[in-house]
């Protein structure tokens, strides 16, 4: 069986291949590996080398093409029936994917194991079932303990589940496990959440959400450059305790920030999501 790039069910596929293409963008990639395939034939190896790049691009459907021709060529891939399955997860086809990912659950390699247990984990993220996609995550997550992804799409589902505090806990030890500022920022947001619902409930846990989140916030705006995101979060805060001015000095700060940031060709739409952010929170 050849030797195809490893998959460990990320989001990213890690693409193997010569060194010589590892600085090259995908365009550039699959145009060498179109020349191997037209002069040497095609081969699942290369197939789905291709593929990764082809996915890439967001050309999903060139993708499942080579990816299915890599099958026919050698049906035993267990990583190329992932990764087929994740794009066709992607384009909408999901409960009906569950009867192949089944199948993956009895192999012999731990590792495609743990991607069948979360992909099964976002088919049911997918639709809605929320504490069945909890329990797969549970399982890839005890198996690959450093997949960000994971960490935050069981914390969605723990919060559209109602569980509140598990989702909180998760993150803190996602964080402390992965250092991740994505982790990071997604527990904040928790914390946040969880005060203000706290609040409204005159429930106690909310003050030590609210005491945590600010600590945390403090020091994000101590340590970075750029500090838009975290000067939201802390309008976010302040707004709990009904102080608009304190809130809105925060947010002109930010929107003085995202909007230097975003005098550019192409702005990143995700500060243009934090722009808008800042200015439905104005008072």
């Amino acid at each position: 069986m050849p030797r195809y790039c490893l998959y460990i069910a990320s989001l990213a596929v890690l693409a193997a291949g010569s060194t010589s293409l590892a600085h090259d963008g995908p365009h550039d990639v699959i145009a060498r590996l179109s020349k191997k395939i037209s002069v040497q034939g095609p081969t699942a190896d290369l197939l789905f080398r291709r593929a990764c790049e082809y996915r890439a691009l967001r050309e999903y459907e060139s993708a499942k093409s080579d990816l299915r021709h890599a099958l026919r060529l050698d049906p035993t891939s267990e990583f190329t029936q992932i990764e087929l399955i994740r794009l066709q997860l992607a384009g909408g086809e999901s409960i009906e994917l569950l009867h192949q990912v089944d199948a993956l659950l009895d192999s012999h390699d731990a590792a495609v194991r743990t991607a069948g247990h979360a992909i099964r984990g976002e088919i049911y993220y997918a639709h809605r079932q929320w504490q069945a996609a909890i329990a797969e995550f549970d399982i890839a997550l005890k198996n690959h303990r450093s997949e960000i992804q994971w960490y935050l799409w069981r914390a969605e589902a723990q919060r559209e589940a109602g569980q509140t505090e598990s989702q909180i806990r998760g993150l803190r030890s996602a964080y402390e496990l992965t250092a991740s500022p994505v982790v990071q920022a997604a527990l904040c947001d928790a914390l946040i959440a969880d005060a203000g619902r706290g609040l409204a409930q005159k429930d106690g846990r909310a003050s030590a959400s609210r005491a945590e989140a600010i600590a945390m916030i403090e020091q994000k705006l101590q340590d970075f450059r750029l500090k838009s995101a975290w000067q939201i979060r802390k309008a976010e805060v302040l707004l709990l305790s009904d102080d608009h001015a304190a809130a809105n000095r925060e947010l002109n700060k930010a929107i003085a920030e995202l909007d230097a940031r975003l005098a550019t060709p192409h702005p990143d739409p995700a500060l243009v999501q934090d722009r808008q952010k800042a200015m439905r929170l104005m008072h």
